[in-house]
């Protein structure tokens, strides 16, 4: 790991939980599905929102 992703590790752990939220609603509904991307791809709108919203303040914090 870079010393930016050190010195950021809670906006990489925000990053990383968004893509994840992400990927499962793309992995619905094909071969590639795993257990409970269904159930996480539906209620996962508000979620990203809400670590979208986190990861800016980091982001703004960090930038200071």
């Amino acid at each position: 790991m870079n010393e930016l992703a050190k010195s950021n590790s809670c906006a990489v752990c925000l990053a990383k939980s968004i893509a994840e939220f992400k990927i499962a609603a793309l992995r619905v509904c094909t071969d590639y599905a795993k257990y409970f991307d269904e159930s996480s791809a539906c209620h996962a709108e508000p979620r990203i929102e809400h670590l979208m919203e986190r990861l800016n303040l980091v982001r703004v914090h960090c930038n200071r």
